[in-house]
């Protein structure tokens, strides 16, 4: 039997969040130990920090039961690339991180022909739906590292014992004190990081922008683009529209604005740490939205809603999404007593899960799991 290669992890990331996430714990497990070395699957900010990826990142980013489909080919290469990297390679670790559709299925491949340690960081949303994958997880993840408290009850719930350190974005949390909304307000649009999801939002955050410039020019839009999406693909929806396209960090970006219309996703905590009132949107296929109506067990599709079990946060889903609705929400969400309410909302619900230093206690717990089974 070959010998494992010590100080060597992999490491699986299969989108812009997986992808920043995964380069915060690289960064943090070199800090502890130097001589560790990764290779595995990620994007820009991973490969900055020393990654060995096996393929792009961007050819990852698609969502929806059709859409998967029809990467099916794909996918199973990639998942045969990776498997053929471990084998060779026969890792010390293997960290795997969100994506589940794809990496909980690696897991079961990986398990059926090495008893290498798994760690998984950032849980799928079992909770949600798909919950019957648990089975899988307790079968072929070694430890699961979840970013919620929620999440942790849950698994005990389910008799599994999982590690709970903090979500590490709650760490940029700050007090942001707003006495006056300008009297020209500044809307951030962030149409997702997934070339489908631009492709149904763009054009309702087109009609957004010209209807609201009808009803009140005193408003500015820019758009945030996600790092794997080229500028030109956005500007094919607003033509000649005087609209500044954002290419700086969404976190930073969201400290410059007053109010945000966000795809659904990691964006809207990202969003909330700033104390920015937003609102979700998500539009897909009918496709996609149908089997997901069937299988999800979630009343709310934001982060935000799902921790403080209530709505407190406009949610504009599939037929929902169209620019009146969002407007008549900037209308609602911009006065004043709204505005400082969905604040002090956000800071009520995410100070509690900010325990400081997530990514290098997650990072200690990597380094020194033995798996004992």
């Amino acid at each position: 039997m070959k010998n494992v290669n010590n100080n060597h992890f992999v490491i699986i990331a299969g989108e812009p969040s997986g992808d920043f996430h995964g380069s915060q714990i690289i960064a943090n497990i070199k800090t502890l130990n130097p001589l560790i070395s990764f290779s595995g699957l990620g994007g820009p900010l991973m490969k900055q920090e020393g990654l060995v990826s096996l393929e792009s990142i961007n050819k990852l980013a698609v969502m929806g039961f059709g859409e998967v489909l029809k990467n099916l080919f794909f996918f199973l290469k990639l998942e045969k690339l990776i498997l053929t990297h471990i084998s060779n390679y026969n890792p010390e670790k293997i960290i795997l991180i969100d994506y589940p559709g794809f990496n909980l299925r690696l897991a079961k491949k990986i398990k059926a022909f090495k008893n290498i340690p798994i760690i998984y960081y950032i849980s799928p949303q079992l909770w949600a739906w798909k919950e019957k994958r648990i089975i899988n997880i307790k079968k072929n993840i070694d430890k699961m590292i979840v970013v919620f408290p929620f999440e942790k009850e849950w698994y005990q719930n389910h008799d599994m014992s999982v590690k709970y350190f903090g979500h590490p974005l709650v760490e940029n949390l700050k007090e942001r004190v707003v006495n006056n909304i300008p009297n020209v307000p500044t809307i951030a649009l962030c149409p997702g990081s997934r070339l489908q999801e631009i492709k149904k939002h763009m054009p309702v955050f087109a009609n957004l922008i010209k209807q609201q410039s009808q009803i009140n020019h005193k408003i500015k839009f820019i758009i945030i683009k996600a790092p794997g999406i080229s500028a030109h693909i956005i500007k094919k929806y607003i033509k000649n529209m005087d609209i500044k396209i954002e290419n700086q960090s969404i976190l930073n970006t969201f400290f410059s604005i007053d109010l945000a219309i966000v795809s659904s996703g990691t964006a809207t905590l990202e969003c909330a740490v700033t104390l920015t009132p937003m609102v979700v949107i998500y539009k897909m296929s009918s496709l996609s939205w149908f089997i997901t109506k069937l299988l999800i067990n979630s009343k709310f599709a934001s982060i935000i809603n799902i921790i403080a079990g209530e709505k407190i946060i406009p949610e504009l889903l599939q037929s929902q999404c169209t620019a009146k609705n969002i407007i008549h929400q900037i209308n609602v969400l911009l006065l004043p007593e709204k505005y400082t309410q969905t604040q002090n909302h956000y800071m009520n619900i995410l100070k509690p899960l900010n325990k400081k230093h997530a990514y290098k206690k997650a990072s200690e717990y990597i380094i020194n799991f033995k798996n004992v089974s």
